[in-house]
């Protein structure tokens, strides 16, 4: 696989997040946002203190 092939099966895998590639666990869940994607709160929190577009669709 190349290395954008390799990111784009992070990005749909639903057991890691798509930001730090860390797996979910009870202690760090899955956040679902209304564009359908997942990630770490903690991830999706920091994320849009820079932006408010989703890192993986760009919407808002």
């Amino acid at each position: 696989l190349t290395k954008s092939e390799s990111m784009l099966s992070l990005i749909d895998d639903e057991d890691a997040c798509p930001t730090c590639l860390d797996v979910y666990t009870p202690e760090n869940p899955k956040i679902n946002t209304e564009c359908g994607h997942h990630y770490h709160l903690a991830c999706i929190l920091e994320w849009m203190e820079r932006s408010k577009h989703c890192p993986v669709c760009d919407k808002v």
